[in-house]
């Protein structure tokens, strides 16, 4: 199981974010791990104004050689439909 939450403040704008993904391990190889769940996010404050959010299904890869994952988000909110493609690559001192 996966639960990942953060949050940011843009000084810039005045605008500050929540951002939470729960997900659960589906299918798992020795070289890879799908995981699936659902996640969201709250902002509000600054230009944007009254609190506004969005959510919808998560599906995630985990390459473990590559220390890789690669994440996509769809769903629907205040901004309409969206849809957020990320990749991410973890480095430790050991490597």
């Amino acid at each position: 199981m996966n639960i990942a939450y953060s949050t940011s403040h843009y000084f810039e704008n005045g605008v500050t974010n929540g951002l939470i993904d729960l997900r659960t391990v589906v299918f798992s190889t020795g070289g890879w791990m799908l995981l699936m769940g659902a996640g969201g996010a709250i902002w509000g404050g600054g230009t944007v104004g009254q609190a506004k959010g969005q959510g919808g299904p998560d599906v995630g890869l985990f390459f473990r050689a590559w220390h890789l994952s690669v994440d996509l988000q769809a769903g629907y909110g205040s901004s309409r439909t969206y849809g957020m493609l990320s990749a991410s690559r973890s480095v430790g001192w050991d490597e």
